[in-house]
């Protein structure tokens, strides 16, 4: 699992790598949100991932659902990284899959937390990288969807 997520947040970090300053406001296939809101939600959604990992009170997660990280990045890249390692390492730590995390939507055992969309793992991570990197080829507009099949260009 540890290494499919590492994998998954290498080749976003690579997809993100490529996002030049024209392309954060252009929308993307993912309903109303530009570039930067998905690259927000990516950062947001590793973030709350981490604060589930370590124990962090469903109250105090909740209170941080609309916060801007990308707003407050200087670095994206960088700040995904540093996030993403530090939610690995949540996953490697002494609990492992095993036992149950508190969640906004409600407490799940870990290693269903770990396969789920709303940890933004694997399942996540794929999604919002294909539309990134579609997007920064210059192969999405607006009408995009996003399908099953990622080697469809737009």
């Amino acid at each position: 699992m540890r290494e499919a997520l590492e994998a998954e947040n290498r080749a976003f970090e690579s997809a993100l790598s490529k996002v030049g300053d024209e392309h954060w406001d252009p929308p993307t296939s993912c309903g109303e949100w530009d570039v930067g809101a998905l690259v927000n939600h990516v950062l947001l959604g590793t973030r709350i991932s981490i604060q589930i990992l370590d124990g962090m009170p469903r109250d105090e997660i909740i209170a941080g659902l609309n916060d801007d990280m990308l707003g407050l990045s200087t670095d994206p890249v960088a700040d995904f990284n540093r996030l993403a390692a530090q939610m690995c390492q949540g996953f490697a730590g002494p609990d492992g899959l095993e036992g149950m995390v508190v969640h906004p939507a409600g407490d799940f055992r870990r290693a269903m937390f770990a396969g789920s969309p709303m940890a933004q793992l694997t399942p996540g991570i794929l999604g919002t990288r294909w539309v990134l990197s579609q997007h920064s080829m210059g192969r999405c507009s607006s009408s995009c969807g996003l399908t099953p099949n990622r080697n469809k260009k737009c």
